[in-house]
C-alpha cells in the first residue's frame, strides 16, 4: 500500500449542493443561450430596419433633390414673370399716356363724323319731302284735270234726251255720263264713244281717294254706280 491517503468520501449535502449548482449554471447557461438568441433576432431585426430607414431616407434624398430643382425653376420662372411684369407695366404706361393724348382728337374726329352724317340725313329727308312734294301736286293736278274733263263731258252730254247704248254689251243709259261712268267701271279699256260715233278725248275715268302727305290734299272719291 502506498503511502498516499485516499481523499474523504463527499457527503450527500455536499453531493446535492454541487447538483444545485450544477443546475443553476445550466440554468444560466440555458438563459444566457435565450438572450444571446433574442439578441441576435433583436439585431437582425434591428439591421432590417436600418436598411428600411436607408432606403428610405435615400428615397427622401432624391425628392429633396427633386424639390430643390423644382425650387430653382420656380425661382427663375418667378424672376422671369416679375421681369415681364415690369416690362407690360412701362406698355401700359406709355399706352394710357398715347390714349390720353388721343382722346380728345378722337372725340373730336367723332363728333365730326356725327355731325356729317346728321346733316346728310336731314338733306336726304329734305330732297325725299321736296320729291314727294312735287309728285303729289303733279298727281293732284292730274287727278283736278281728270275730275273737270268727266264734269265737263257730263254738263254737255246729260242733256241729250237720247239713249245711249255701250258699244260693248250694248246695255242702253239715258246719260251719256251714265254711260261713261259703266265704260269706266267694267270696259276700262274702251274709250268713251258720243253719239255720233267719235271718240272723246278724256282720259280713263279711275276712283280717286288717295291722301297726299305732303300737303293733305283730300280728292273725293268719283262715283261709278249707274244711274239709269
Amino acid at each position: 500500500m502506498s503511502g498516499r491517503r485516499r481523499p474523504p468520501a463527499p457527503s450527500a449535502a455536499a453531493i446535492d449542493g454541487f447538483r444545485k449548482k450544477i443546475r443553476d449554471l445550466e440554468e444560466d447557461k440555458r438563459r444566457n443561450e435565450e438572450l444571446m438568441e433574442r439578441a441576435d433576432q433583436e439585431l437582425t431585426a434591428s439591421r432590417q430596419r436600418v436598411a428600411q430607414l436607408e432606403d428610405t431616407v435615400a428615397a427622401q434624398d432624391m425628392e429633396l433633390a427633386a424639390l430643390k430643382q423644382k425650387c430653382k425653376r420656380w425661382r427663375e420662372s418667378a424672376n422671369l414673370s416679375n421681369r415681364e411684369l415690369v416690362s407690360n407695366k412701362f406698355v401700359l404706361q406709355r399706352v394710357e399716356a398715347m390714349y390720353e393724348s388721343s382722346a380728345a382728337v378722337v372725340a373730336d374726329i367723332v363728333e365730326d363724323i356725327a355731325r356729317r352724317a346728321i346733316n346728310g340725313v336731314n338733306r336726304e329727308l329734305q330732297d325725299m319731302t321736296e320729291a314727294q312734294t312735287a309728285a303729289a301736286a303733279d298727281r293732284v293736278r292730274h287727278m283736278w284735270a281728270q275730275r273737270v274733263v268727266i264734269d265737263r263731258m257730263a254738263n254737255d252730254m246729260t242733256r241729250d234726251p237720247n239713249k245711249f247704248q255701250c258699244p260693248e254689251c250694248r246695255k242702253e243709259y239715258k246719260g251719256h255720263i251714265c254711260l261713261v261712268k259703266h265704260i269706266a267701271r267694267t270696259h276700262p279699256r274702251v274709250t268713251p264713244m258720243d253719239t255720233t260715233g267719235a271718240a272723246t278725248a278724256s282720259a280713263p275715268v279711275a276712283a280717286v281717294s288717295a291722301p297726299v302727305a305732303a300737303n293733305d290734299i283730300v280728292i273725293e272719291e268719283i262715283s261709278l254706280s249707274d244711274d239709269e
